[in-house]
């Protein structure tokens, strides 16, 4: 299950199936006048479709980062040589440690169109949340 939510195509696509259920709702409103207001409640799924492409991409950082987590057996045993070797300053375990948050660091400081459209969509769907009924009120 978890495997489906940080796939990226899942991703496009409950996206899009957010935006489409968002458009239908706001025709609903629109030409079919209620008292249910469709189009307001629509927000909320917004804001669920921008959570999902954020919870997507830290997944998948979560996952490319896991081989940079695996650090040898031989570096654990404070009887091996290697161990105890200083690099720089360090042991490997500190460097290995070191390497490990800056690799982090830039992987999850790195922007990218998920980050912007993530962002405009939790925008747009707080306020269509809060004050989507407002247009469509008699």
């Amino acid at each position: 299950m978890f495997k489906l939510l940080n796939n990226e195509k899942f991703s496009i696509f409950f996206s899009s199936l957010m935006l489409i259920i968002f458009g239908a709702s706001y025709y609903i409103d629109a030409f079919y006048p209620n008292d249910t207001y469709w189009f307001q409640r629509s927000g909320a799924l917004i804001v669920l479709a921008a959570v999902q492409l954020q919870y997507s991409k830290i997944a998948s950082l979560w996952e490319k980062a896991g081989h940079y987590m695996a650090i040898p057996s031989s570096e654990l045993d404070p009887k091996t040589p290697e161990h105890v070797k200083r690099i720089g300053g360090m042991t490997s375990i500190e460097k290995t440690t070191l390497d490990l948050s800056v690799q982090n660091h830039e992987m999850i400081t790195n922007k990218s169109y998920k980050d912007t459209i993530a962002v405009l969509m939790i925008i747009l769907g707080t306020v269509v949340w809060a004050y989507g009924d407002i247009p469509f009120r008699t």
